[in-house]
C-alpha cells in the first residue's frame, strides 16, 4: 500500500522521466486506483511526449470502456492512437483484442498516416490475429506500407501469409524488406512444411541462402543441407552459408560438401591451366583478370570447405592468415593446411596459394601451358566450361571474341542457347553478335 502511494504521489512530479517511470510501474502492477489521477492528468498535461504514456496507461486501466471512448481511439492522433491500442492490447483479454483488430482494420484502409500507423502496432505489440490486417496491408500500392508491412509479418512469425510475403517482395522487388523480414522470422522459417509446395529461384533462393547462414538454428541449417542435395548450381553460396553459421551437419551433408571439394579441386586444375595460358597474350587480359578473381574466390571457398569437415579452428586461422596477405604469413598458413587436409586436396590448393601469392606481389609467374590457341581457349570457358566458370567469366570470355581475327572462330557455338545462360551472358552474347554481323 506505502509502494502505491508513493507512485501516486511521484506520479505529479515536474520530471518527465520519474512519470513516464511511474506510469510504466503501474501498469506493472494493474493499479486500477491511479485511473482518477490519470485521467485528470491527461485533462491537464501539457507534455506532449507525456500524454501517449497517459493515454496507454488510461486505455489499460479503464475496464469500462464506453462506445465514445472506442470510436473515439479512431479520431485520436496516430501518436496516441498507437498508444490506446497498445493499452488495450497489454490487458491480454479477447474482448479488447478484437476491438483492437476491428480498428486497425479500419485504419488499413485509411489513410497513409493510419496505415503506417496500424503497422507500428502490429511490430510492437504482441497479437496472434494480424493476419486480416496484413492481408490488406501486403496488398497496398505504396512502397512505404507494403514494404513494412513484408517486414511486420516476419516480425510477428505470421507463417499463414508467409507465400504472401515472398510473393509481394518478389513482384514489388523488395528484397531488403524481404532479407529483413526472415531474421524476424527466425530459424522457424526454414521449417521442411514450410516449403513442401514452394520452390525458390533465383535472387530469392539466394537470399534466403544467405539468410540461413547468419541464423543460428537447427532448421536453418535443414534447410541448407537440403538444398545442397537437390541445387548442385548454389553449392558455393550453400558452402559459404554452412560456413558463416559454423553449422554441425550430418553425416550425409559432410558427404555432399566432400564430393563438392572434390568437383571444385578437379575444376581448379582447368581454371590454372587457364590462367597459364592466357598469360601469353596480352589482348586476354581482362580474361586473365577474370579468371584470377575466380581462383582466388574458389580458394576462400575450398578453405571453407575444409573447415567444415576438419579442425574449423586451425583452418579458419589459415584463412585469417592468407587474408593478411604477408608471403611469410601465407608460408605458416600452408604448413598448417598440409597437417591438417589430406594430400589429395593439399597439393592443388598450394598451387592456388603460390600463384595468387605471386601475382599479388608482380612476381615472375613460371608457367607451364600446352600452347592452346587463343580462340579454344575461349571456346572450352564459353562452350564445355569443364572448370565451371561463373557466368562473370564466361561473359567476359565472350566480350574477348571480337578482339580476335576474322574467321579465326566459328560463331556457331553464340548461336545455341543454353538453359544455364543468364542474363549478363545473354545480353554480352547478342552485344558481340551485333558487333560481328
Amino acid at each position: 500500500m506505502e509502494l502505491f502511494k508513493l507512485l501516486l504521489k511521484n506520479l505529479q512530479s515536474p520530471v518527465y522521466e520519474v512519470r513516464e517511470y511511474i506510469l510504466t510501474r503501474i501498469i506493472a502492477n494493474n493499479m486500477t486506483s491511479a485511473l482518477p489521477i490519470i485521467r485528470q492528468q491527461l485533462d491537464q498535461n501539457n507534455n506532449a511526449n507525456l500524454q501517449p504514456k497517459l493515454i496507454k496507461a488510461y486505455y489499460f486501466l479503464n475496464k469500462e470502456i464506453g462506445v465514445d471512448d472506442q470510436l473515439g481511439i479512431l479520431s485520436l492522433p496516430p501518436e496516441q492512437k498507437k498508444a490506446a491500442m497498445e493499452g488495450l492490447l497489454s490487458r491480454k483479454e479477447e474482448e479488447t483484442e478484437k476491438l483492437v483488430i476491428d480498428n486497425l482494420v479500419v485504419m488499413a484502409r485509411g489513410t497513409l498516416p493510419d496505415k503506417l500507423t496500424a503497422l507500428d502496432v502490429v511490430m510492437e505489440c504482441d497479437c496472434e490475429n494480424y493476419s486480416g490486417v496484413l492481408e490488406i496491408l501486403l496488398s497496398e500500392r505504396d512502397p512505404k506500407v507494403f514494404k513494412k508491412a513484408i517486414e511486420a509479418s516476419g516480425k510477428v512469425k505470421n507463417m499463414q501469409l508467409l507465400s504472401k510475403v515472398i510473393d509481394v517482395a518478389v513482384a514489388k522487388k523488395a528484397f531488403s524488406s524481404l532479407k529483413r523480414s526472415i531474421v524476424y522470422y527466425g530459424d522457424s522459417i526454414f521449417l521442411e512444411e514450410n516449403w513442401q509446395n514452394r520452390e525458390l529461384k533465383g535472387d530469392v533462393l539466394e537470399l534466403f541462402i544467405k539468410s540461413a547462414g547468419n541464423i543460428k538454428g537447427d532448421h536453418s541449417t535443414s534447410f541448407l543441407s537440403d538444398l545442397l542435395r537437390q541445387k548442385k548450381d548454389k553449392a558455393d553460396e550453400i558452402i559459404e552459408a554452412l560456413w558463416t553459421k559454423k553449422a554441425k551437419a550430418s553425416d550425409e551433408t559432410m558427404e555432399l560438401v566432400e564430393d563438392w571439394a572434390n568437383q571444385k579441386t578437379e575444376q581448379g586444375k582447368y581454371k590454372l591451366s587457364y590462367y597459364f595460358e592466357v598469360l601469353h597474350h596480352p589482348n586476354l587480359t581482362l580474361l586473365q583478370n577474370a579468371i584470377m578473381m575466380e581462383i582466388k574466390r574458389d580458394v576462400q571457398l575450398l578453405l571453407k570447405s575444409f573447415s567444415l569437415l576438419y579442425d574449423r579452428e586451425k583452418v579458419d586461422r589459415v584463412i585469417e592468415l592468407l587474408a593478411i596477405g604477408n608471403t611469410p604469413k601465407i608460408s605458416n598458413a600452408i604448413e598448417i593446411l598440409e597437417i591438417i587436409i589430406p594430400t589429395k586436396y593439399f597439393i592443388q590448393l598450394n598451387s592456388l596459394v603460390e600463384l595468387i601469392d605471386d601475382v599479388q606481389h608482380k612476381k615472375e609467374v613460371l608457367t607451364k601451358t600446352h600452347g592452346l590457341h587463343p580462340t579454344t581457349i575461349i571456346e572450352e570457358i564459353i562452350k564445355n566450361n569443364k572448370a565451371n566458370f561463373s557466368e562473370w567469366t564466361r561473359s567476359v570470355a565472350c566480350y574477348m571474341i571480337p578482339k580476335m581475327k576474322k574467321n579465326e572462330m566459328s560463331l556457331k557455338m553464340l548461336n545455341i542457347k543454353e538453359p544455364k545462360d543468364g542474363f549478363l551472358f545473354t545480353e554480352t552474347k547478342n552485344y558481340v553478335l551485333s558487333m560481328l554481323n
